[in-house]
Parts: structure tokens; sequence; C-alpha cells
């Protein structure tokens, strides 16, 4: 036999955006048929399914290499392009051709009798989902055995792999699988049809006998016709099930005509079981049989079917495409997009319900419309209150503010078409919570009856606008004008911080009653302007600043420090952490939602502790060697470490001992011509570097060793500082730990 190839490449491209990607494919084969050798092999399909958007690009160059198998006429010698307005066909022998208004050469630049490298170059893209269709008209070897065919990537962006096409074998019937096989769920399923057919007339002239084996987790359907019979072969009797009802035997009354290759068909009818391996549903047949009359020829691999997870897909938009929302913020563009869509016709259910669930800081808005977008049993396009009857219906709360609107449901249609496969894009408008953490906003959907899996989507990232990072400050309870630390507010990227006419920030010490003064505000970094700042107390008696803001940040975050602040606070807060809350409309739009449950607060941090009454003392540790100490359980860092001078002294940073005994930096004074710095606290204490004596409200007292100025930093001798400030000092050896215990 002279072996000829028919070889047909069909690409079906749809028309999308051209661009390059790194795409892949998954690859699949329409079919597995049994021949004989050297005969004509039916056309095998070869289905390369997309998985990204954007796929071609100029010149793609795979590799098909066959085993057990060969082309036909050189692909190369008759390689030809015809052109006919704007659809261009190009042709690869007489059989081989591919047509699409996008591609404008597909050719064999290289072949032998097994092997074709094919180029593609064009202008069109094809999206997710979208396939291209490998043609081939093979011819097989003269080996018993497998016919594969391997795809190689080379250049392209395909995936690479090998497949089972054909089995040789060299009994007197084929065996193939009608159609490309259908895709299921765990329930009854038809499967494809499969034909048994003569390879020469009277090839079965006997009656036979066949058991027809399926997969772990997949029976016959005992309760129905397991198997439609048809064909011109004969008649079926005997029909009998086994090992768990996986094997179905029957014999076959031979009734064939002796001028015609005779045909059996057989369509079988089984259920896949929770057990099912996911995948093709594979059957082996094997003729059982006795004697030397085993005309029927067995078979492995007939794909019926293929068992996948989930009936219905459910997705949102690509990663890169996934939206990115501001807390705190009410915007028109703050849309999710949940995409429901059948993988096989019938597994929705009419009029059931899908059922959304966002997360209760997240919330429906009024601003805008859900909107829904249908194609397949109906298409539309429409907001949610154009429904018809016809076209499904939401209920919800309507986003108006009233009550938790972190849920909704939509009810499909009536009378969904079972041989569409049905798609549904849904665009639901929300806002986030202020004060929520930066993150992921998942979605759930669930539906079972209507067939759908419960799934938790990513749909969006939050951002926080600012961040607020404050000093921890001690403050004892009915002490009045307390120094507090730094406030430092920065945004989380340029414009964060909202301008609109008469936005502000207002910064809140949230549970305190007290007041304020001596605030200073000022933009430390970037280029926001903000205006005149006030200090109040709100409705709960709470200390408050305004900033107002004049023009938001442009090209750069910005960051402001509020300082110098003091505080007077009666004797009513209880021992424990108190917090700083930044809120303000330049920073919040969203508060009146979920019946006005939601935070007004962007960002907040611990900023205060009231570690005693006024009339109690205090307990500080230092410890040699570290740059930090600990105050009334509260540690505090510091810039330079403690240590023991040569009079074996425990020297501290003056500044961290004054603060630990409850004065201020700015209760604290250097005068750098004399080089002395002064404390103002319950005493007033004079210190000279150098010198072996300091003055306690103008007494003299003499030390045994003296302060020094060490890279910038004035140490001073713990123990006479803290004797000084009205304070006793305990020493460790063991530990190198100096406790200091102001004196009740």
């Amino acid at each position: 036999m002279k072996k000829v190839v028919s070889f047909v490449l069909v690409l079906a491209l749809v028309l999308g955006s051209f661009g390059m990607v790194f795409a892949a494919t998954d690859n699949s084969v329409n079919r597995v048929t049994t021949v004989a050798p050297d005969s004509d092999i039916p056309t095998v399909t070869l289905v390369l399914k997309v998985k990204n958007t954007n796929f071609i690009e100029d010149d793609q160059q795979f590799k098909l290499s066959l085993t057990n198998a060969t082309w036909a006429q050189d692909p190369v010698s008759r390689s030809t392009i015809v052109t006919t307005g704007a659809v261009t066909t190009a042709a690869i022998g007489p059989s081989i051709s591919v047509t699409n208004a996008g591609i404008t050469t597909v050719s064999a630049v290289a072949a032998t009798s097994k092997t074709a490298e094919i180029r593609i170059e064009g202008t069109a893209s094809l999206a997710k989902d979208e396939e291209i269709v490998v043609q081939l008209a093979l011819v097989a070897g003269s080996d018993e055995g497998e016919v594969k065919v391997a795809l190689d990537a080379v250049d392209s962006e395909l995936t690479s792999g090998s497949y089972t096409v054909a089995v040789v074998g060299s009994g007197k019937t084929s065996a193939t699988v009608v159609d490309d096989p259908g895709q299921t769920w765990r329930g009854p399923y038809t499967g494809n049809t499969i034909e048994i057919r003569e390879n020469s007339v009277n090839s079965v002239t006997t009656n036979q006998s066949l058991k027809i084996s399926l997969p772990k987790g997949v029976t016959w359907d005992t309760m129905n016709p397991a198997v439609d019979f048809g064909g011109t072969m004969g008649t079926i009797a005997n029909v009998d099930y086994a090992n768990g009802d996986r094997d179905l035997t029957f014999d076959i009354v031979y009734a064939g005509a002796d001028n015609q290759r005779d045909l059996l068909t057989i369509t079988p009818n089984v259920i896949v079981g929770k057990d099912a391996s996911l995948g093709d549903i594979a059957v082996t047949i094997r003729n059982m049989t006795t004697g030397a009359d085993k005309e029927i020829s067995n078979v492995s691999n007939l794909i019926i079917g293929k068992y996948v997870e989930e009936s219905v897909d459910v997705y949102t938009v690509k990663e890169k495409d996934i939206p990115e929302f501001v807390a705190g913020r009410v915007d028109s563009e703050y849309t999710i997009e949940v995409t429901v869509e059948e993988l096989i016709d019938s597994a929705l259910a009419s009029q059931r319900f899908i059922d959304f669930e966002l997360p209760e800081y997240v919330q429906l808005t009024s601003d805008e419309a859900i909107h829904v977008k249908a194609t397949g049993s109906l298409s539309f396009d429409l907001d949610a209150d154009a429904l018809g009857g016809t076209q499904g219906s939401f209920d919800y709360a309507k986003g108006d503010q009233t009550e938790d609107t972190s849920s909704l449901e939509y009810t499909l249609p009536a009378g969904l078409d079972n041989t569409k496969t049905d798609k549904y894009v849904f665009t639901i408008p929300v806002t986030v919570e202020a004060g929520t953490p930066t993150g992921d906003l998942k979605i759930k959907i669930s539906g079972a009856k209507a067939g759908i899996t419960d799934t938790e989507l990513v749909v969006a990232k939050i951002l926080n606008p600012i961040t607020v990072e404050p000093v921890l400050t001690d403050i004892r309870t009915g002490v009045q004008n307390q120094a507090l630390g730094n406030i430092v507010i920065k945004e989380a990227f340029e414009g964060a911080i909202m301008d609109n006419n008469g936005d502000k920030i207002v910064v809140t010490i949230a549970d305190i009653k007290g007041k304020l003064k001596d605030v200073d505000v000022e933009v430390t970094d970037g280029n926001l302007e903000i205006g005149k700042i006030t200090t109040d107390v709100n409705a709960n008696d709470e200390p408050i600043i305004n900033i107002p803001v004049k023009n938001g940040s442009v090209t750069k975050a910005s960051e402001i420090t509020i300082k110098n602040a003091t505080l007077t606070v009666d004797r009513t807060p209880a021992e424990g952490k108190y917090q700083v809350e930044v809120g303000g409309s330049a920073l919040v739009e969203n508060a009146n939602h979920n019946d006005g449950d939601f935070s007004g607060t962007a960002a907040k941090a611990d900023y205060l502790k009231v570690v005693t009454p006024a009339n109690q003392g205090v307990n500080a540790k230092f410890v040699i060697g570290e740059t930090k100490y600990v105050t009334n359980g509260t540690e505090v860092t510091m810039d330079a470490a403690s240590y023991i001078d040569a009079s074996g002294r425990t020297m501290v940073p003056i500044r961290h001992i004054a603060n630990a005994l409850g004065v201020s930096d700015n209760q604290i004074v250097w005068n750098q011509a004399t080089k002395t710095a002064t404390i103002f606290g319950n005493n007033t204490v004079v210190i000279t570097v150098g010198q072996s004596q300091l003055t306690v409200n103008g007494a003299v007292v003499p030390m045994d060793t003296v302060a020094v100025n060490n890279n910038g930093r004035i140490f001073v001798p713990a123990r006479y500082i803290a004797n000084a400030l009205g304070a006793a000092v305990d020493w460790d050896a063991a530990t190198k730990t100096v406790s200091i215990f102001t004196v009740k």
C-alpha cells in the first residue's frame, strides 16, 4: 500500500486583542480507534484548548512526531498560499489547510515520513477556552500496538505531550468512539457510542461473546437499559453484570450480511460514583468467545466520556485584573465580578438560587446597580432592577444603608435550554469599611440545588489608605499638662488622604476624658497641604485634633507628624492602654453604611498607657549593655546602651532616666555653651559634663564620678540622678540590672 498521508490542520480562532502571553494549552484527542496493520486510520482530532488569553504570536513553530504510523505526501514540497478577499487559506499538500482571517501563513518547514514541523504566523489572538483543532489522517504502521502523536512545543506557546490516537491490531474488527467524548459529573451518564466494524466483508461469521469493563468507581446503570445496541451484526442475548456491576457481558447472535462490512453499535448508560477518578472514562472490550472463533478484536482505552470535578465553573477576573478598593471610600468603580458558567449543558437548575456572601465589613452600595449579563439559553445584559420574569431576579437590601447589605441572592430564570451551556457574569458594586486591614477581599458563592459547589474567590485587594504610628506614652490620672509622644500618620499611596471641599482629618484619643494643649502638626514628608489645626473635645468629651486638608498629595505619599502635645486627664481612666484613632471626611466616606455600624476610623493604634494614679510610684529597670529599659512593665527603646564606667557607676542616658521618673523631654534643657543639663522634675537638678557634682534645688551634691558626653549622648550616673529626683536605687550584680523606685 502506498502510504499517503492526509494531514489537515485547522486553527479555530476567535477575534481578540493581540499580544504575547506565555500561555499553555490543555490537549486532548477525540477518539482512540482500533485498526488493522497498514490501514488508513479514521481522521484523528487533536484539540488544543487555550488556558489564557492572547495566544498567537508571529512565527510560532511546533513539531508533530508519529509512532507506528506515517504521513503521506511530503508536506514541504506541496506548500501553497491562496488568498481570497479577507480570508487566507494556507494549504500544505492537497489535504492540509488552515482557514482564518487572522492567519497570514501556515507552512510545514520540515518533514519526514513521521515528523512535520509546522510554523504559524498571524495577527489574530485567542481568548481563554478557545481551541486550536489539529486534524490528522494517518496510515497505521505494521506493528501491533499503540499509534501515538507527540507534540513538541519548540518555539510555540503550546503544551507539549504525547497522545495515543489508535491501536494497531491483527484482529478482524476495528473499534472506535463516535464524536468527541462528553463531560459529566457524578450520577447517571450516557456515554459516547462505540462502533465495532468489520475490517473486511465477512470478517465476523459466527456468534460472539463480549465483556465490556468500566473503570473503578463507574458502574452500569442496571435500573435502565445499560446499553443501547444497534447495527447490522446481529441480535443481543444473555446480558449480565458482574464485578460490582462494572462488567457487562452479552452474546451477539450473528445475523450479518454477506455483501457488506457489518457494524455493531454500543451506547453505554453508566453511573459515575464518588470513587471514580477525574478525567477520561475509558472502557475495555474483551472477546470471551470459547474456542477458536474469536472474530471480534479485543480493544482498550475507548474513551466514552470525561468525569469533571465541577459541572459549573465559578470564577472571577484574571489575577492581573483584580481591582483595588480603598477602605472607607465610596467609588462607582468599586465593583467585583463573578462569573458562573456551565461546563456541561443542564448543569444549572432553573428557578434555583445562587447565594453571594461578602464579609460584614463589605457592603453593597446604592450608588451603582448590580448587573448581570447572560449568554446561552437566554441572552440579556441588564441591571438588577430591569430584569423581567424570564431573566431571573435578585433579592437583596438594595444598598439603602438601613441594614446589613453584605449578601444577595439570584434566582435563575425558568425554562433553561438543556442543550446549551449557560454563562452569567455578575457585576456587584461594594464599599469596604474604614479601618479594614490591607489584604484580600473574598466572596463566597453557593447554591447546591442550583448545581453549584460552594466556592470562595478572591475578587479584590483592599488597601488601607493610612497607617498611624504613635509613640506609646505613660500617663497618670489627675495630672495636668502631661507631655505626649509624637503621632505619625503615613499615607499608603499618593492621594490616599482626600481633598474634597471641606475634608479634614480628625485625630481622637479614644475613651479618655481630657483636654489637649500646645499641639503642633506639620507635613514632614510629601506635598500634602494642610490648613490651621484646632483642638476640641467630641460629644463623648474625648480630646480631638482637627486637621483641615487643603490639597492632597501628588507624585508621592505624604507623612504628617503631630508633636509637642500635652494632655490634662481627670482621675476616671482605669489603668491600661488607650488608642489614638484617625478618621474624618478626608479618609472615610461610608460610615453611614450597614445601618451606621461601619467604623469612622481609618487607622488606630495604642497611644497612651495609664500606668498608676498620680500618688503612686514607678518602677524602672536598666540592664547594662542593652539599648532598652522597662518602666512599669512597658519596654522602651533607647538610642544608646547603659554601661559601667571606670568608677564602677552605672551610666544611663539622661533623657531616658528622666523620662522613666516622669519627666518629659521638654522638661530637660541642655545648654551647649556651659555643657550643662537642667532637669525640671519634682526637684530641679543641674549637672555639668565633666564635673563631679550636681545641684538639687540649688544645693550642691558631690559625686564620685562625672557626667560624660558620649557620641553626642549625655550619660549620667543612675544613682545620683535617681536620688536627686526623689527615687531609690537597687543594684542586682547577677543580672547587671539597676532598678529605680520612686519614694512613696
